[in-house]
């Protein structure tokens, strides 16, 4: 199942405390930015959270989170121009090993006839 990690980060009223909590893994039937975007959107209405008060984003460098134009970020940017977003530089490694894996025959037969399989 996939699922979309939930993580939110914020300021306590008294401006001093930052937080950082895990609110929730969604389960999603896509990857479109604009079902994701909808997702969140449904997310936060959900928990009484205005996206305006957003004020940045962080998701892998995938071309449905990070797209310029029509990427999830944009799409929270449209609601929330202060949502700035910060491509997370953990995943990276992990985008370019699975496409560097793609074109490597070999590699692929070992993928796909063990049981081992890419995080």
């Amino acid at each position: 199942m996939d699922q979309l990690t939930f993580v939110l980060r914020y300021v306590l009223l008294d401006g001093h405390v930052l937080k950082e909590r895990l609110f929730s893994f969604i389960g999603i039937q896509s990857h479109d930015a604009v079902y994701l975007f909808e997702v969140i959107i449904d997310t936060l209405k959900k928990w009484d959270i205005n996206i305006t008060k957003c004020r940045g984003q962080n998701y892998d460098n995938a071309s449905n989170m990070s797209g310029t134009y029509i990427g999830l970020q944009a799409r929270i940017k449209a609601k929330s121009p202060t949502a700035e977003h910060i491509p997370c530089s953990n995943h990276l490694p992990n985008l370019v090993g699975n496409a560097a894996a793609a074109f490597c025959a070999s590699t692929m037969t070992f993928y796909t006839q063990s049981n081992v399989t890419f995080l």
